[in-house]
């Protein structure tokens, strides 16, 4: 015996289907914001510390609730 009828399924199914667009979205925002961050590093010379602070910082602003990746 099932559970689910045919709305149910097409419903899991949009919710699935939502969940991966928006992971990709944020998977092409989080790229980007990385691709700006090495062209920084690079553009200024930063040095090895100084690209690791960056990054820190990054990572901080990343989990941080209200941050966004931009």
């Amino acid at each position: 015996m099932t559970f689910l009828d045919d709305s149910d399924e097409k419903i899991a199914q949009l919710i699935f289907q939502t969940r991966c667009a928006e992971r990709v979205k944020l998977a092409r925002r989080f790229t980007a914001r990385l691709s700006a961050l090495a062209d920084h590093i690079h553009r200024y010379e930063l040095t090895g510390t100084e690209a690791a602070e960056l990054l820190l910082q990054e990572e901080e602003r990343m989990r941080t609730p209200d941050a966004e990746v931009h």
